[in-house]
């Protein structure tokens, strides 16, 4: 429960009092934990406790973070519900900047001073190659701010860019220190992203997802990348169809993953549906046809059809 609420010692303060007041049961309370909305389920918990004690001793956490917010820019305000897209782990530096003017260098130092972001140490997240941190929010936080956004998907549509913006070189060992702290903030934003009802930018979420598979695949993380891509290939399915190049992309991934672990049946099958679907769609020629025809070579070679494999 205090790591749900980020150890906030506001928060805290009225869960405790709700409990003691019994206004809540620890039942009850336990089972909110499953929740995302730390904010509404502590400011429930005091509106609970009405009339059980006066009406100022426990100020709520909307209401505490809603004075410091709207003593923000507007630009800051914007800046700020853009972070809350992201998780709550350190933000590299990197990533604030591919957000572009969104985060001028005042909105830098406001967000700072009124403590919606707090400074970072990477001791924590130590990496072999030292990535300047910017600071990180604090989930609590988090979850206020997306409850201010006058339009989400706007919020959502900076966050999403920002996240494709770095991680454009997944291939490079080099870049993945960053990539690594970059890591937890796509995947959270994912995650929130394919559980709404968010109607743009699907492809690029799709784009983004294939990235963050792709970098668990070139770290040896096949089990992870498996089931990262098998929620890419459900979402691409539901938002972008069953002919969308993107989706047929993200059937050749999840083979990659599924030859390398061993399940080649599994993975033949993925690759002919998606051959087929290439050579008819952008030719034999095609540079992602040949890939994809490439790949299933393979296949064949390791499954012992050599000769199936010699004429692809």
């Amino acid at each position: 429960i205090a790591a749900w609420v980020g150890h906030l010692p506001l928060a805290l303060d009225v869960l405790r009092a709700a409990l003691h007041a019994r206004a809540l049961s620890p039942h009850d309370l336990l089972r909110c934990v499953d929740t995302e909305s730390v904010t509404r389920e502590v400011d429930a918990a005091r509106e609970a406790l009405c009339g059980q004690i006066p009406e100022k001793a426990l100020p709520g956490v909307s209401e505490a973070l809603s004075i410091s917010y709207q003593r923000l820019s507007a630009q800051a305000q914007r800046a700020a519900r853009a972070l809350a897209q992201l998780g709550s782990t350190p933000i590299p530096e990197q990533l604030l900047d591919a957000f572009g003017d969104v985060f001028s260098s005042k909105v830098r130092v406001a967000l700072m001073a009124r403590s919606f972001v707090t400074p970072a140490f990477s001791g924590e997240h130590a990496a072999p190659v030292v990535v300047p941190l910017y600071g990180q929010m604090h989930r609590v936080v988090a979850d206020f701010l997306r409850t201010q956004a006058p339009d989400t998907e706007a919020d959502r549509t900076l966050a999403r860019a920002a996240l494709l913006v770095t991680t454009s070189n997944v291939e490079d060992p080099q870049a993945w220190p960053l990539l690594n702290l970059c890591l937890p903030h796509a995947e959270v934003f994912l995650q929130r992203v394919m559980q709404s009802n968010d109607q743009t930018g699907a492809e690029g979420t799709v784009k983004l997802g294939q990235r963050i598979g792709k970098l668990q695949f070139d770290q040896g993380l096949f089990a992870a990348a498996r089931e990262h891509d098998e929620r890419v290939l459900e979402f691409a399915l539901l938002r972008l169809g069953p002919e969308h190049p993107r989706t047929f992309i993200a059937m050749h991934n999840l083979a990659g993953i599924l030859h390398a672990q061993g399940d080649l049946s599994g993975a033949r099958q993925l690759q002919e549906r998606v051959l087929a679907a290439f050579e008819l769609k952008l030719g034999t020629g095609n540079p992602l046809s040949l890939d994809v025809m490439n790949s299933l070579a393979e296949t064949l070679h390791t499954q012992g059809d050599l000769a199936g494999a010699r004429q692809l």
